[in-house]
């Protein structure tokens, strides 16, 4: 969400400044704090498909689009990285995933301007529309909904039951979410 430069893609500037093969894959995925989930999705799949590494490098500098003044988003959002090495072991489980997408919530957390689509002159922004805008009520009512469903379902997948679990760790803004 927070690249470099719109052109080239960050993961080409990585790809660069650690010297690595010219045969070597180098793409971004722009799915913010889904972004590693579907990075790491990506990678098993990778490494399913034949590829022996996978270097997954997930980071954010949203302190840029937050404004520091939005009590509803200021003390949500920071600055984070990570880095992850996947490579194949035959000996290794299969890692398995349940993911999905809901477009239809896009304005309830979004960044309006600064892409190369106009903002839409029939949508009243409080704040500037260069930072993220948030609708904290939708957000934590669309995470109520999914995600209990979402973690049943993959328990299932999994063959799993709830009391089977040691810990649950979840992308949320509290304990109750």
């Amino acid at each position: 969400q927070t690249p470099d430069h719109p052109l080239p893609a960050s993961a080409c500037l990585l790809h660069g400044r650690l010297g690595l093969a010219t045969d070597c894959q180098a793409f971004d995925v722009n799915l913010g704090c889904s972004g590693y989930v579907y990075g790491l999705w990506l990678a098993a799949s990778l490494i399913q498909s034949g590829c022996r590494r996978v270097l997954l490098l997930a980071g954010e500098t949203m302190s840029r689009l937050v404004d520091p003044n939005d009590r509803g988003t200021a003390v949500l959002f920071g600055d984070a990285g990570s880095a992850s090495a996947i490579e194949h072991d035959p000996a290794a489980p299969v890692m398995r995933f349940r993911l999905g997408s809901d477009g239809s919530g896009a304005g309830a957390l979004m960044v309006p301007q600064g892409g190369f689509r106009p903002v839409d002159p029939d949508r009243a922004f409080t704040l500037d529309p260069s930072r993220l805008h948030m609708d904290g009520g939708e957000v934590f009512t669309f995470t109520l909904r999914e995600v209990p469903k979402l973690v049943a379902d993959t328990l299932a997948d999994a063959g799993m039951t709830g009391d089977s679990v040691d810990a649950y760790l979840l992308h949320q803004a509290n304990r109750f979410m």
